[in-house]
């Protein structure tokens, strides 16, 4: 019996939206063929030219889609195509975007009519069950009689109407004692991911299931998953060690692994595998940079755990998500306190660390006063990069809930997901496909013209401070005792005609993206890609690439006015350090050094400074321009594939250039 899993991610010019392995279906993939052997025949896709190329040459049993935010479209899609095709083909979804309402799930299963069973959280052994029947009465009506929690399905009966068959008392792999989380196969070891080692793919990797938080904007955050199932150990080395292998025989172009956990960093064990990371790391070189949503508390072991690793391969990523008492509260969250947030910082710069951290624009309770009160803060703990996330509200969560939305008035806008997009040719047939994401625009103590000030900032968070491109300036704040935050409320409140179009032009772009509902984004007859542009990240581009002067003399003005006559001619010298050291896009030179001669500047930063291109950004603009032809496409691409930290070039301080 062939089997096909795909777990599909827009593409474009043979670029990926979404860079990690398919490991979800991976997993899927692996513990089938485990149980049925030779039974089966699995074959595993991400690209959506690949599944439909596939799909005209030999037609499967059974396809099973994996289905996110990100590509629920697409394999709807893909299902109604094989359908209208192949009567007889078992069409199997699941994955987390779904909604917990059994209404919702009821109306999601009757628009989306050619999928026969969904699968609610893990999937691997209700794709055994769903596949066993299946394979026995080799009959859909009868594999849509499969009884299982955490499988629901939609028959038509006598009256033609849809009835929704629902039991969902979901059973935790690990949890239960018929298998434990080790039981399922590593689809690394098991050879199931070796056709996704290609340039520039990140494999991704599981330590661990679940999360103890109960976040009300997540998917984690509900009951079912907050006990927390492990890996061994000794499998998370072994598919560590596999993955670098794996890279070095393909000879292909993979810097990066992304860890899945929720929490990684924040348990004892994780100390474990961070020496095997760093083992690999030392051996090979690989990888460069290792991603993870790091735990939300017990900070001191995830500083201890993460520094193991090669310096700067990893960051802590705070989830901070507001400061407001008010709103955490609503959330279901909890943060540690502002004073202990300030002393991680300093802990962390004194081993050369590096801490990121998330804020959400739009949470229950907050206040445009209170959003700009953690913007400021967190700047001055001393965070080198923060996002401003827009709030999305997830099916499957509590915040998606009737009666959640109408407790905090939550008001709602749907827009084009960035780079979710694209025309295919599904078995024959152009189609246009897009993915879309509700997010909060208002709420009863947000405003949308508050929203929109709050997107103001957060761009200019972006540019001067996201980037590092202030860092130099830093330096000096500190020396003089001015809050590094000060710079950023000044730009702010700054009336300058060049920036007041800037940030007009970004308004513009973002109420441009936002649509009433769902319906008027499947209505349009076309979708330009500059629509799926992320805004904010295409803005920044505009202002560091095209209009990098007028972004200069912003800062020249605004410093002037901060630190009068004593450091005038200091400013003066700092500012074409500051233009030289945002990266070019279309050259790659590797070092730019400065003499400092302005003695008070030269008091706070030395007499000699050298602005270096890594050897990472030298490879990501490489790809850039082999990838992209077009000037303006360049540019867009940029920051999207450098991300913002990687804008400007590393500083380097030293006291006597001739040793340098």
């Amino acid at each position: 019996m062939l089997v096909y899993l795909a777990q599909l991610s827009h593409e474009s010019g043979q670029v990926y939206q979404n860079h990690c392995f398919p490991l979800a279906v991976g997993f899927i993939g692996a513990y089938l063929k485990k149980e049925f052997g030779d039974e089966i025949n699995i074959e595993l896709f991400k690209s959506p030219h690949e599944l439909s190329r596939a799909l005209t040459h030999k037609v499967p049993e059974v396809v099973m889609f994996s289905n996110y935010m990100w590509n629920c479209n697409i394999s709807t899609v893909f299902a109604e195509k094989i359908r209208s095709k192949y009567a007889d083909v078992l069409i199997v979804m699941g994955g987390p975007n779904i909604s917990s309402d059994s209404e919702k799930r009821y109306e999601f299963l009757k628009m989306n009519a050619a999928i026969d069973l969904y699968v609610i959280h893990e999937g691997e052994i209700a794709a055994k069950k769903i596949l066993e029947k299946f394979i026995e009465k080799r009959s859909i009506k009868e594999a849509k009689k499969v009884r299982y929690p955490s499988i629901i399905c939609a028959e038509t009966i006598y009256d033609n109407q849809m009835m929704l068959c629902d039991q969902e008392q979901s059973k935790r792999i690990g949890t239960a004692k018929e298998i434990s989380l080790d039981d399922l196969p590593s689809p690394y070891l098991t050879h199931m991911m070796d056709k996704f080692f290609i340039d520039h793919e990140v494999p991704l990797i599981e330590t661990n299931r679940g999360c103890p938080f109960t976040c009300a904007f997540c998917q984690q955050g509900m009951g079912v998953y907050n006990r927390v199932i492990h890996h061994s150990i000794e499998r998370v080395e072994q598919e560590i060690k596999y993955i670098a292998q794996r890279i070095q025989k393909n000879a292909c172009q993979i810097n990066d692994v992304e860890v899945a956990d929720s929490n990684f960093g924040m348990y004892s064990r994780d100390r474990q595998i961070c020496v095997a990371l760093r083992e690999v790391q030392d051996a090979t070189g690989f990888p460069n940079s290792i991603g993870s949503s790091t735990g939300k508390n017990k900070v001191d072991l995830i500083i201890d755990n993460l520094d193991i690793v090669q310096r700067g391969s990893m960051l802590v990523r705070s989830a901070i998500q507001s400061t407001n008492e008010a709103t955490l509260k609503a959330i279901k969250r909890e943060n540690i306190k502002q004073d202990m947030y300030i002393h991680i910082q300093r802990e962390m710069e004194s081993r050369g660390l590096e801490n990121n951290a998330d804020l959400m624009l739009g949470l229950p309770m907050e206040t445009k006063e209170s959003h700009f009160k953690a913007v400021f803060d967190l700047i001055n703990s001393g965070v080198k990069e923060f996002s401003c996330l827009q709030t999305i509200v997830l099916k499957g969560t509590v915040m998606e809930s009737e009666q959640y939305r109408k407790e905090y008035g939550i008001e709602t806008k749907y827009r084009i997901i960035p780079e979710c997009f694209g025309e295919y040719e599904i078995m024959g047939e152009r189609k246009r496909i897009c993915e879309a994401e509700e997010i909060i625009i208002k709420t009863n103590t947000m405003s949308f013209d508050d929203y929109l000030e709050c997107r103001k900032l957060h761009l200019l968070v972006m540019i001067f401070h996201n980037t590092r491109l202030l860092s130099l300036v830093y330096a000096v704040l500190d020396y003089v005792g001015i809050d590094k935050s000060v710079v950023i409320k000044n730009i702010y409140c700054l009336n300058d005609p060049q920036l007041n179009i800037l940030l007009e032009n970004f308004i513009r772009d973002t109420k441009s993206e936002l649509f009433e509902n769902l319906g008027a984004i499947h209505a349009l007859t076309s979708v330009d890609e500059h629509v799926s542009y992320n805004k904010i990240f295409k803005h920044l581009a505009l202002a560091l690439f095209k209009h990098k002067d007028f972004v200069m003399d912003v800062t020249q003005k605004v410093l002037h006015e901060m630190l009068g006559a004593t450091y005038f001619a200091a400013v003066e010298e700092l500012i074409p350090i500051l233009k030289a050291d945002i990266i070019n896009p279309f050259e790659q030179i590797r070092e730019r050094l400065f003499e400092i001669h302005t003695e008070n500047l030269k008091d706070i930063l030395g007499p000699h400074i050298s602005l270096n291109l890594s050897d990472n950004q030298a490879v990501a603009i490489e790809a850039i321009n082999r990838l992209y032809e077009d000037p303006e496409d360049k540019i867009n691409k940029m920051v999207y594939k450098l991300r913002p930290k990687n804008i400007t070039l590393k500083v380097n301080f030293f006291k006597d250039l001739a040793k340098h």
